[in-house]
């Protein structure tokens, strides 16, 4: 698994008993059906706004939980990609939705057939 952060360097001691994690995206590796689907439908800055998804459970999804927009992580990519590189995005949500984050990354991990895997923007935080 693929774990993209921010790196912040932080003052005093790291609390290490509780994760911390970007509140208002997450991350998603689309299987590569989900992913052919979805890149015909971004623009040339990898961005497609969650009303213009063209897969069904992606849509509903995204829409019950505030996702307002999806982005290809990585813009630039080697002829070959082994690794999938090209189907992590970041997912945005609305930052006015009242929504638990784990929450919806555990519903949108649990579609198999679309989604390889979903979890948290993980922040790392690093001692000067």
């Amino acid at each position: 698994m693929l774990l993209l952060a921010q790196v912040a360097v932080a003052e005093g001691e790291v609390p290490l008993d509780k994760p911390h994690y970007s509140p208002g995206r997450f991350i998603v590796k689309l299987t590569e059906p989900a992913a052919w689907e979805i890149a015909r439908k971004t623009d040339e800055s990898g961005f497609i706004q969650a009303d213009d998804l063209p897969i069904e459970a992606l849509w509903k999804v995204s829409l019950k939980y505030g996702v307002t927009q999806w982005k290809r992580a990585f813009q630039r990519l080697p002829k070959e990609d082994p690794n999938g590189l090209g189907r992590i995005y970041l997912v945005f949500c609305d930052p006015s939705a009242n929504i638990n984050l784990l929450e919806v990354v555990r519903v949108f991990g649990e579609l198999p057939e679309l989604v390889e895997y979903a979890e948290p923007d993980y922040v790392v935080e690093a001692q000067p």
